[in-house]
Parts: C-alpha cells; structure tokens; sequence
C-alpha cells in the first residue's frame, strides 16, 4: 500500500518529465522513441496475460498445499489407523512439487519481461543515434543536444522498469484476490435439507439406532437405516 503508489506516482513523473524534455530539445527523436511504444505495450500485455495464468496456477497449487497439511494433521490418527502414511507423504510431496513449478514458471515469466524492456532500450538508442547523427551532420542539431537526449532516453526506460515490477506485484495480488473470492464464493458440497429440524445442544455422544452395515463383494459399504 506504501510502495505501489509510491513507485506509481514518482515513475510517471519522471516518465513525463523526461519526454517533456525530449521534445523541447528536438520533436522529431521524440518521435523516434515513442515510435517503440505499441511494441511495447503489445509485450506487456502478453506478459500480462501469460503472468496472470502461471500467479493463478501458483496461487491454487499453494492452496491444495495449504489444504493437504491441515487435513493430514487434522486427520493424523485416522491416517495411522488406516496404515495411509505413505500415500498421505506422497500426496504431500506431489503437491508441494506442483507449487514449485507452477512457482517456477510465474518467476520464468516475470524474469523475461525485463530483458524484453532492455531490447526496447537498446532498439530505441540505437535508432536515436542514427536518426541524431544525421541531424548533426547537417548542422540541425548539435551534439550536446544529442547526448543530453542520449541521456534523457534512461530516464525514459528506468521508470518503465520499475513499473513493470509494480505490474508483477499487482498481478501476484490480483491471483490472490481472486483466489480468496473463490473460496468465499465456493458453495459447500452438503446442503441443508429444506425444513430440517435444528440441532439442539450436543451431549457429547451420537446414539445409533437402528442403523446397520455390510461391506459388499466390492469393497463399498452399504447403510441401512430404520
């Protein structure tokens, strides 16, 4: 809450600023470095939507891990009774490898969308340099001018990395919002039956009467109540 707005604000100042400096020196290489920006924005939206997936994916494998410990402690006497130790251990560690790779991949994402940042960089300096020189060369820009803009083109791309990283958190809290307002949404499986008689104060006991059981051929337990 401190640092998103933070970064936010003094990024797109910065951002700002520097462009407005750039077309005080000379329109025309302004033009040449927003000339990258649909590039740009066409990578950060595929970074968006391919980030957004693996922060879901990673989001719902922690939860499975989440879920499947508090069961298993929960349920640790049952689990001893039954002899299940090593299938409860071996569902354990297949869910904590989902989440690490699905950890794994949001990461790989993310580490990409920098470099991608850094090319444009590159791409635009370049082209600066090479539409510059030629303004030099017939004496309608000088070469201060061209290195100051030279050194304007960082402060373009510096506040544009960090809100890239300001981008990666918000995803990361958006999966997690999401997730959250699906468990919050999420139906329970067993419904109350329309009319049905409210429990009174437990006594501490559950008497059965007139229930009988029988396992079949199968292995399925059959109920038989009154």
């Amino acid at each position: 809450l401190i640092w998103g707005p933070v970064t936010l604000v003094s990024g797109g100042l910065v951002l700002l600023l520097a462009l407005g400096a750039m077309a005080r020196y000379d329109w025309r290489l302004t033009l040449v470095v927003l000339a990258g920006a649909p590039t740009l924005l066409l990578s950060s939206e595929a970074f968006r939507r391919l980030g957004l997936a693996a922060q879901r994916e990673a989001r719902e494998r922690a939860s499975r891990v989440t879920a499947h410990t508090a069961e298993s402690i929960g349920g640790m006497r049952v689990i001893q009774a039954a002899g299940r130790e090593a299938e409860s251990l071996a569902a354990g560690r297949g869910h904590i490898r989902g989440l690490l790779e699905a950890s794994l991949k949001a990461v790989r994402v993310w580490s990409a969308a920098l470099p991608v940042v850094g090319l444009h960089y590159g791409a635009t300096g370049a082209a600066v340099l090479f539409v510059g020189a030629g303004l030099v060369r017939s004496g309608e820009l000088t070469v201060g001018a061209l290195l100051a803009f030279l050194m304007l083109i960082e402060h373009v791309f510096q506040p544009v990395e960090e809100l890239c990283d300001l981008y990666g958190e918000l995803l990361s809290a958006q999966a997690a919002a999401e997730r959250v307002f699906q468990v919050l949404d999420a139906r329970p499986s067993v419904l109350e039956r329309p009319g049905a008689l409210r429990l009174p104060c437990a006594q501490g006991r559950v008497d059965f009467d007139a229930v009988s059981f029988r396992y079949n051929a199968d292995g399925t337990l059959d109920t038989t109540w009154g």
